[in-house]
Order: C-alpha cells, then sequence, then structure tokens
C-alpha cells in the first residue's frame, strides 16, 4: 500500500507521540548553532506530523509532499487548527525563497541515491543554512517488513550518512539519537531506533 493509499488513515497516537519527541528535538539541536532557523522547507513532509511540531519554533515553514492525499490531509489539520505559518506548496519549485533549513523526516530511506537528494534540496538552502534529516538506524529489513512493495534502504549506518553530508559540502555536523520505540510487525513488538544528523551549508 503506497502512501496516497494511507493518507487517510496514517496519523496514529504513536505517530503523534514520537513526532512531538521529534519536534522536540530538532528544536533543540538547531539552538546549538550559531544561528537558529527563521524559515524551513520540509521535504516529504506527509500530513504535517513533525512539521507542525516545529512549526511555532519559526516563522515560515514551507512543506511538500508527492503524495497529494497526503498534502490534502495536511491542509485539513491546518484548517482546523488554525495555523498560518505553515504553507504547503504543490511542487517543489514553487517554493517563494530560499531557505534556513532543510528539514526532511524519514524520506530518505526510500531514495535510492542519497547523496543525489542532499545536492537537489541543497539548491534550496541559502548559504549557512542546516541540513537535517531524521533517519532510522540500520535493521535487518523487520521494520518495513510489513511493506510489500519497499525497496529502499534498511536504515542508515551513522558513520556511512555523515560521509555522504561531507561529500556533499555540508559541515559542522551534529549525529544524536532522538527516539527509539516498538513498531508491531506481524503482532511482535519490534524494537528500532532513530537519529538526527545536520549539517551547516558553508557560507558563501
Amino acid at each position: 500500500m503506497g502512501f496516497d493509499e494511507r493518507a487517510k488513515n496514517y496519523d496514529t497516537r504513536s505517530k503523534e507521540v514520537r513526532a512531538k519527541v521529534l519536534g522536540e528535538h530538532l528544536v533543540a539541536q538547531w539552538k546549538k548553532y550559531p544561528t537558529f532557523p527563521k524559515s524551513i522547507l520540509d521535504y516529504g513532509a506527509g500530513t504535517g506530523l513533525v512539521t507542525i511540531e516545529v512549526g511555532p519554533a519559526v516563522d515560515v515553514v514551507y512543506a511538500y509532499d508527492e503524495s497529494k492525499p497526503m498534502v490534502e490531509k495536511f491542509k485539513e489539520k491546518l484548517t482546523d487548527r488554525g495555523i498560518e505559518n505553515i504553507k504547503p506548496i504543490d511542487d517543489i519549485e514553487d517554493i517563494p525563497e530560499m531557505v534556513d533549513c532543510v528539514l526532511s523526516s524519514l524520506v530518505f530511506h526510500h531514495i535510492d541515491d542519497v547523496a543525489a537528494g542532499i545536492k537537489m534540496l541543497l539548491k534550496y538552502l541559502k548559504p549557512g543554512g542546516l541540513f537535517s534529516l531524521i533517519e532510522l538506524d540500520t535493521d535487518d529489513g523487520t521494520f518495513h517488513g510489513d511493506s510489500i512493495n519497499f525497496t529502499g534502504h534498511n536504515g542508515f549506518d551513522r558513520t556511512w550518512l555523515k560521509e555522504q553530508f561531507e561529500a556533499c559540502g555540508l559541515e559542522n555536523i551534529l549525529i544524536e539519537k532522538c527516539y527509539e520505540g516498538d513498531k508491531m510487525i506481524e503482532r511482535k513488538p519490534h524494537h528500532y531506533t532513530m537519529f538526527s544528523i545536520t549539517g551547516q551549508k558553508p557560507e558563501a
């Protein structure tokens, strides 16, 4: 089942709890850099679980997802909650400005060429801006064992992902554990851990 089909029932209580933890973690990590971001591009924002958690800390978030049903669900939540500083965009090329931070949460394990994905997004990031990913630590494939058509990465080795950041020119890289939990797979709990990795685009 793809994300279009999952949009209606994607949000669960456990995902909302996790998103709150991730949002608080990201804000704390960004505060460790000299300049806190005022504008964010959230790439692969889905239904906005993490986006909504980081939104209050910044002036504006541009949220993009290729799944239109996910975006529609996101827009409904923004309307219901009266949130005005998060702006869903239908095409990533519609972003009206370069941003202080690019964020992507649990997206890059779906991207075959990680370095190419990073480079594509860096063109929307201001010099000196922050590039942040939330990702799964490497596992044996169990986490996505219930996803029939999953063909991505089974999480990431932190050192390997840091090397991809460095190869793309990012510097001042921070890597921190940000979450651990259990996911039910075939009625059995599968323990998993997640980490954040943030790098800084060099000043021009």
